[in-house]
């Protein structure tokens, strides 16, 4: 509803404008009378509402003064000045103040006052849908760290100013899908944002509560959405509810409608925007922890998890992992990855996060530094992650698991590490002729005088990754030589290292280094210029 202020020194007058329209039919409601200026003002400062309809022409402040009043206060406050005298000088004035019309009595009537409040709600709603965009644009900057409040100041009004600095508790909305931490390391994962389900949000606000909450749900980033509550402000009409309820209807609510697919996260504890952000970043590990749970849940992000006495310590963690990376030995990775399993099938979802996060974080320093001594082989940790259930808990411990052994089996090729004859011969086929197209698993077994079948197994256990898949690396490799010692085309690099199309050798790219073609040469001549 949008709320109006009548004015005017006159009762007969206020009780004529009062009962001349079904207001609330058309979308309006009389939230108050004054028979002042000074009155009038004192209820705007209290009720701010959206219109005021005030006379021209009282005692002590007239409805001139009480517009440059509100005009003062910053306010967006539509204004209709009423008069029953056609002075010009009273017209130039309300152009002055910005006032939106100026009604002569002598001509008031139904028609007039619908024609006028139509005209009126459209420029409110128009207003308020602008405002609601740009404060939640804001919003999201503030949240992400982007600017700070004080960047907006001098470009909004007083009010909007004000929400960005107000404290507000919040309730936090994180759409399943990948946990955050892997976003982090493997910048390739698609994005995932359902546009439904944030609309299912909203209306799931408005169900539970039946009123939009100031601001609305806003929209952070892909999968993540905030509902601000301002402090005093009830959640639940008449009943006051605390932030943790409330966060638990809006769960059962979301699920009640189908976007189960959603955490919802809250936090008692009342900040601003900005310090909500922070607070977040701090909170990354309980948020992801969510992720590993199934149907509707519910976390409170005041506290960190609670770590038993008997749960190893994040330096203990830390430790695990670094043994298992330092020397890249089959014992310490074992270890590490049974610790992995351990943490997720004794439901210790923060352990298990942090030795995730710990392990990518592991083998991305190594990614794209590690090139193997006889096979130049390059560790690519965001390769052959198509096609792959990475919101799987299960599948994301076989990809840390596969990615670890793959890097164990490149560097060992610096420690002399030989192949078994056979092995060895078909290597060396495939390196003398990548540039076949037409070379074939039947033909790289027989250099090894064995079959394909044999070819196919024996290959893997001894070189760490299949006949196909080795051909195929080594060919990209060659292609990045390529690439970083000339300008060539990209259908040349392709016609060079083997591959029968331009597409297909883009696609096969991309699988083992994470970005096109183009993208690499590119990122190549950015590097040269910056050298």
């Amino acid at each position: 509803m949008i709320t109006v202020l009548l004015v005017d020194d006159e009762k007969l007058a206020l009780d004529y404008l009062t009962n001349l329209i079904n207001w609330e039919k058309y979308g309006f409601t009389i939230i108050g009378t004054a028979g002042d200026g000074e009155q009038a003002f004192h209820l705007y400062m209290h009720l701010h509402p959206d219109v005021i309809i005030t006379d021209v022409k009282m005692p002590d402040m007239s409805g001139i003064d009480l517009a440059m009043s509100v005009r003062q206060t910053g306010s967006g406050t539509r204004i209709i000045f009423l008069s029953g005298y056609t002075d010009f000088s009273f017209a130039k004035q309300a152009v002055r103040l910005g006032v939106d019309d100026y009604l002569l009595k002598s001509d008031l009537n139904e028609t007039v006052v619908i024609k006028k409040l139509l005209e009126i709600r459209e420029l409110i709603q128009k207003d308020r849908q602008s405002r609601q965009y740009t404060l939640e644009k804001m919003m999201q900057d503030i949240f992400l760290g982007t600017h700070t409040e004080d960047y907006y100041q001098k470009w909004i009004g007083r009010e909007t100013y004000l929400e960005l600095l107000r404290p507000y508790q919040f309730i936090l909305f994180q759409q399943r899908g990948f946990m955050p931490v892997l976003r982090k390391y493997l910048k390739k994962l698609p994005e995932s944002q359902d546009i439904a389900a944030v609309a299912g949000i909203r209306n799931a606000v408005r169900k539970a509560y039946g009123e939009d909450p100031v601001p609305d749900v806003v929209c952070i980033k892909t999968g993540m959405q905030i509902l601000p509550v301002p402090q005093k402000k009830t959640l639940g009409g008449d009943t006051e509810l605390s932030i943790q309820t409330a966060a638990e209807n809006l769960s059962e609510a979301l699920s009640a409608d189908g976007t189960d697919d959603y955490i919802t996260a809250y936090c008692s504890k009342s900040m601003t925007v900005s310090e909500f952000g922070r607070f977040v970043g701090t909170r990354r590990r309980r948020l992801d922890s969510g992720f590993l749970k199934s149907g509707p849940c519910v976390i409170c992000l005041d506290t960190e998890i609670p770590v038993s006495s008997a749960e190893p310590s994040e330096e203990e963690d830390r430790t695990t992992v670094n043994d298992a990376f330092s020397e890249c030995r089959t014992a310490e990775v074992e270890n590490l990855f049974n610790t992995i399993n351990h943490a997720f099938c004794d439901g210790e979802p923060d352990r298990f996060v942090r030795l995730v996060e710990m392990t990518l974080e592991s083998l991305s320093r190594f990614s794209g530094k590690v090139k193997g001594a006889r096979s130049s082989s390059v560790f690519i940790l965001e390769s052959e992650i198509e096609g792959l259930d990475l919101m799987n808990p299960d599948d994301v411990v076989s990809f840390l698991k596969e990615k670890t052994e793959r890097l164990v089996a490149i560097l060992h090729e610096k420690d002399g590490c030989t192949y078994s004859q056979k092995i060895e011969n078909m290597v060396r086929f495939i390196q003398n002729n990548f540039s076949d197209p037409s070379v074939s698993l039947t033909e790289i077994s027989a250099a090894g005088n064995v079959s394909p079948a044999w070819a196919a197994v024996k290959f893997k256990d001894e070189v760490g990754t299949g006949v196909n898949d080795y051909l195929n690396e080594f060919r990209i490799a060659k292609a990045c030589e390529l690439f970083r010692c000339g300008e060539y085309m990209i259908y040349e690099v392709a016609d060079r290292t083997g591959f029968t199309s331009s597409q297909y050798f883009s696609k096969v790219f991309r699988k083992f280094t994470g970005v096109t073609p183009n993208q690499y040469r590119i990122d190549i001549r950015e590097k040269k210029k910056s050298q």
